[in-house]
């Protein structure tokens, strides 16, 4: 089925009329094609099964241990065995502080990474983010940002889309009453100087 982009929403629609996966899912499966992701874990293995299908032979799905409603989207290459802690999710997901999670989950203050695609339609959305003690990776989560959005961009389905690829970092506070605040928010980037490279 020849993929469609209404109103930049949902990509595929199965016969029956429901969207089975959405442009979130297509572009960060993109990312896991160019190896700029080692896996995605999209919200139900239906989906990662439809994603599958629309992508063999690039990608395969990689079981959640003991989460038979959850797969992992991975190259068809790789030889990633399903993960059976946090940490082990994290690392495969690329997740940069997955090696501190159970440490930064006590924290009452967190630093947040997301990767937003701005699309050409003036919307945007998170491709991923994770959380960290500290901001010390945010050098690497910057460079990060450049290789996501030299990926999608230079690719021909993801750049009839997306317009440029922006990292957020900011700050989360938790409070004894367990209400968040976010502080200090800053844009890195709109890195759509890449838009016409191929």
């Amino acid at each position: 089925m020849e993929p469609l982009f209404p109103q930049f929403g949902f990509l595929y629609c199965l016969n029956d009329g429901h969207e089975i996966f959405v442009v979130q899912d297509v572009l960060n499966t993109i990312l896991v094609m160019k190896g700029i992701r080692r896996a995605y874990l999209p919200s139900k293995a239906i989906i990662a099964h439809a994603i599958v299908h629309y992508f063999s032979p690039h990608v395969k799905t990689l079981d959640y241990n003991g989460r038979p409603d959850l797969k992992f989207v991975v190259r068809a290459d790789s030889t990633a065995t399903p993960p059976t802690t946090h940490e082990e999710v994290g690392k495969l997901l690329g997740y940069m502080c997955a090696d501190e999670w159970e440490h930064t989950l006590r924290m009452p203050q967190k630093v947040f990474f997301e990767f937003i695609a701005k699309l050409k339609n003036g919307s945007e959305f998170q491709l991923f983010s994770f959380v960290c003690l500290s901001d010390a990776k945010l050098a690497e989560a910057r460079l990060l940002n450049t290789h996501v959005a030299i990926a999608l961009l230079s690719d021909p389905l993801a750049n009839k889309i997306v317009k440029s690829v922006v990292l957020r970092k900011g700050v989360t506070h938790v409070s004894e009453g367990a209400m968040t605040k976010v502080t200090n928010v800053i844009n890195y980037g709109e890195n759509k100087r890449f838009a016409n490279a191929r």
